[in-house]
């Protein structure tokens, strides 16, 4: 029974915790954005449940709940979701059929990490935990040193190509580790760390036997290569595997078009002769990876836990060529009515021309899931379909919800101007060009186009935040945070009685991985966020308000910085002494830190909670309007309300009765079954409500010419076109 009262995670303060928990963190993030902004709700929500949960054995772990949250959240920050949004409010009929489709993966996906994230630590055992952070640790190094070099790197393959003869590219999109705007370079160098981790647990065992896989796949490569250029059948292959993405007709030619299914720097080893003969380090780049694939799978063991990453990072990458990349080249027979060609429409893709790192994320998510099958952690598992459930209903219903509620007085869908009148204050008046192509002679894919909207933009938000009344987008996504904590704490609540108690006490604590989690899950995380708020302090426009001068001198002594000099020569001064007093407090308790876990884990919540809080405060000064009363004075009350609750509900006295004979298998079954049973009766229903509500009017709020189908779909009508800007 959910009112059990021997279950403390189901106490309707718990589950209004864990909601306003995800809710402030949702809200944060929309201002940080991607996937370093959505780990921040994952760590406290994370942190939430873990000190309700009346488990002893779960608290002693909060640090870890903290860091595993956080990570589980942040999957789900790189997929591009705001067009969807607007698929669903298009007004285009398929167009909000696929949209509300696409808004349930999405959140399904996302939170399916998440709550993947929050339970590993309440389900594995001592050993196991510390033993996974081995790996993980080295991964965490691996993200901060790509945080330090990834650009320096896409500068130096940049250079590489255009010293090769390729010019040098005006737009993020022509460069050469572009991939449908993924992060696959970076997704490639965490597996090459996986592999490493691998070799340097196993000591370099073997090693022979590594350079002779990785010789023999090289010859292969090049052999395979040399024949398809002899044969002639190279360019044959090209034209069937290279897609350009958009439609060209007569109003474009292929050279115009800045993105194909392919990076141009694999398009560029295909094609041009380093060495032998054209396509050589094609040839050499996948038979050193065959190479690598059968060496590895023949003697790789992947201790540690550390297989769980290598079926996330291999799944990502599998999903990613087959869904956008390969899949969007299918044609496929329909019985009585011909074929059907995928390039028709856009390929294989969600949000042509954005990004595709849903179809990667559909894969890490796989790839876990199989892991967790395998490896006996089915009640992770069990978690995470929950949760990503939720999240599905959660976005995709919220989508809905939106629309419901803007309907009235909307101005789309009455023509009544005293109606209209009348709901002026709870419709936004931000303006938005609802369409593009009525605005001006020029179309979007002729130059000069987006520098005339932007000027047409500016003229007609002078002042912008008097223009912005009601910021419905705050609510959207602060609303998505709430229902989103509710799938945080009904899956948690569902394996607080039914994972048996952890051995803590039987195993050696290793106070190392506290120190790691805490690190990254409060100063680490900090600084990757905070670090944005200088975009606003010290903007690179001369011609913007400048908080905070571009450049300063220290006092008495011939020294100067950036503003984001200075940023990071304070931030790693107090980060030092933070991680020394952590060091310390592992030798000899610190008198501020509590006694108690539950002390312990509510002064971590505090500190995160407020430093995000106070951070995204200070981020919005600048710009301060009546519009972000729905964002920041939303967020500040509902964070008093959440600092109340997290220092009165936790009881250090609570006793949680546990079982041990739970069949988490046949949960995940059914909760799966569920799962596409939802899925299958949500979003017809939501398409035929919207529909008989507005017809064919968009509802405004997301751009009324996002398309994803028809004659005016946005991958036909505006492209990437070289030379132009990303959109």
């Amino acid at each position: 029974m959910l009112s059990t009262p021997s279950n403390p995670l189901w106490r309707p303060l718990s589950i209004l915790l864990a909601a306003l928990s995800l809710s402030i963190g949702w809200g944060i993030r929309g201002n940080y954005g991607h996937e370093i902004g959505a780990m921040f709700p994952g760590a406290l929500t994370a942190i939430a449940v873990c000190l309700l949960s009346g488990r002893e054995d779960w608290r002693r772990r909060v640090c870890q709940f903290a860091l595993f949250g956080m990570l589980g959240w942040g999957f789900g920050g790189s997929i591009s979701y705001m067009q969807v949004v607007g698929y669903a409010h298009s007004g285009h009929s398929d167009t909000q059929l696929f949209g509300f489709g696409g808004t349930f993966i999405i959140g399904f996906l996302w939170a399916a990490l998440g709550g993947a994230g929050t339970a590993l630590p309440a389900v594995m055992d001592r050993r196991r935990l510390d033993d996974i952070f081995k790996p993980l640790t080295w991964l965490l190094m691996i993200w901060v040193a790509l945080r330090l070099t990834l650009f320096p790197m896409m500068i130096a393959v940049q250079r590489y190509l255009e010293l090769d003869g390729l010019p040098a590219p005006s737009q993020r999109q022509e460069q050469g580790l572009y991939w449908l705007d993924s992060d696959w370079f970076t997704v490639l160098i965490v597996l090459g760390g996986i592999l490493l981790f691998d070799l340097i647990n196993r000591r370099f065992e073997k090693w022979p036997m590594l350079l002779a896989c990785s010789a023999a796949g090289v010859a292969v490569g090049l052999g395979a290569m040399y024949a398809l250029v002899k044969l002639g059948w190279t360019s044959t292959i090209y034209a069937h595997l290279v897609q350009h993405q958009g439609v060209f007709e007569d109003r474009f030619t292929a050279e115009q078009l800045a993105v194909t299914n392919w990076p141009p720097i694999i398009l560029h080893f295909a094609t041009q002769q380093q060495w032998l003969f054209p396509g050589d380090l094609l040839g050499i780049s996948l038979g050193l990876l065959l190479g690598l694939a059968v060496y590895f799978a023949i003697y790789g063991q992947f201790r540690c836990d550390s297989g769980l990453f290598l079926w996330m990072a291999v799944g990502w990458f599998a999903a990613f060529i087959a869904l956008p990349v390969l899949g969007s080249l299918l044609t496929l027979p329909l019985p009585g009515l011909g074929t059907i060609s995928f390039a028709d429409y856009g390929g294989l893709r969600m949000t042509p021309p954005r990004g595709d790192n849903w179809a990667g994320v559909v894969g890490t998510f796989l790839g876990a899931s199989i892991y967790f099958w395998r490896k006996q952690l089915r009640a992770v598992l069990l978690a995470s379909i929950i949760c990503g459930i939720i999240g599905g209903i959660s976005f995709a219903g919220i989508t809905w919800l939106q629309a419901m509620i803007l309907a009235p007085g909307n101005v789309h869908i009455s023509d009544d101007p005293a109606v209209q009148q009348g709901w002026t204050d709870w419709q936004t008046t931000t303006w938005e060009p609802q369409d593009w192509m009525d605005k001006d002679d020029k179309m979007p894919w002729q130059p000069g186009f987006i520098a005339e909207q932007t000027k047409l933009r500016e003229q007609e938000l002078k002042p912008w935040q008097h223009f912005r009344r009601q910021n419905w987008h705050s609510w959207l996504e602060q609303s998505i945070g709430f229902v989103n904590g509710l799938g945080v704490i009904i899956a948690m609540a569902l394996l607080v009685t039914r994972v048996p108690p952890l051995d803590d006490e039987t195993v050696p604590k290793s106070r190392w991985t506290e120190v790691v989690s805490i690190t990254f899950a409060l100063p680490a995380l900090t600084y990757v966020n905070m670090y944005k708020n200088l975009e606003q302090w010290s903007p690179r426009d001369p011609r913007q308000h400048h908080m905070l001068p571009s450049v300063m001198k220290a006092p008495w002594v011939d020294f100067e910085l950036s503003a984001a000099g200075w940023f990071n020569l304070f931030f790693a001064i107090a980060t030092i002494g933070f991680i020394a007093l952590l060091i310390v407090h592992t030798r000899r308790r610190l008198a501020i830190i509590p006694d108690s876990w539950i002390g312990r884990g509510q002064l971590l919540y505090f500190l995160l909670l407020w430093a995000f809080v106070l951070g995204n405060f200070t981020k919005a000064l600048g710009y301060f309007g009546a519009g972000r009363l729905a964002t920041e004075g939303v967020i500040l009350i509902n964070a008093v309300i959440c600092t109340l609750l997290i220092l009165i509900l936790p009881r250090q006295e609570e006793n949680v009765p546990t079982r041990s004979d739970v069949n988490f298998g046949r949960w995940v079954v059914g909760a799966t079954l569920a799962g596409l049973l939802v899925f299958a009766a949500m979003t017809p229903a939501q398409w035929y409500s919207i529909r008989n509500v507005y017809g064919d009017a968009n509802v405004g709020h997301y751009g009324g010419t996002n398309f994803r189908f028809g004659p005016n779909a946005s991958w036909k009508r505006i492209p990437l076109i070289k030379g132009q800007d990303h959109r």
